[in-house]
């Protein structure tokens, strides 16, 4: 019996530790956001448009993986389906915000293999034979370049 009561205490006693570490941390994060504050208050007016605008835009890269991760949550399987345009705004998403391939489980819950599975998908589309009409002939950019190096004046 006296076992048991030691390990009821032991437990009370570690509660209320970790309860007191999290009382001390939240009063710290709430001295050190103060002094951002203070720190902000105090930055010119150019500053302060520039860390709106970096604000501005880790807000937008945040709301967009709350969108994603909204979808699987919202997948009525365990797996969410997603169509070309959203494969596109993730993999658009990634490239505008340098985000490594590595990170893409971390970043947005998909797994590396679908990543890779969707850019080969890109890469193996086949390339049309037929000339598109608004390409420049090959003829016409040789004789522009050629113009070009014989007259370095022209600007």
């Amino acid at each position: 019996m006296t076992v048991m009561k030691k390990q009821k205490e032991i437990i009370v006693y570690a509660v209320s530790m970790i309860l007191k570490a999290a009382v001390l941390s939240a009063a710290w994060a709430g001295k050190s956001r103060k002094r951002g504050f203070e720190s902000i208050v105090k930055m010119s007016l150019g500053e302060k448009c520039k860390e709106i605008i970096f604000l501005r835009d880790r807000i937008y890269q945040l709301e967009t993986q709350i969108h994603i991760f909204q979808k699987q949550a919202h997948s009525l399987s365990g797996k969410p389906r997603y169509n070309l345009k959203e494969r596109l705004f993730i993999l658009w998403h990634m490239e505008y915000f340098q985000i490594p391939k590595r990170h893409v489980t971390k970043t947005f819950g998909i797994a590396r293999s679908t990543l890779y599975r969707w850019l080969r998908r890109i890469d193996d589309e086949p390339i049309s034979t037929q000339r598109p009409w608004n390409k420049t002939s090959e003829s016409l950019v040789a004789s522009v370049w050629r113009i070009s190096k014989d007259n370095i004046d022209w600007g």
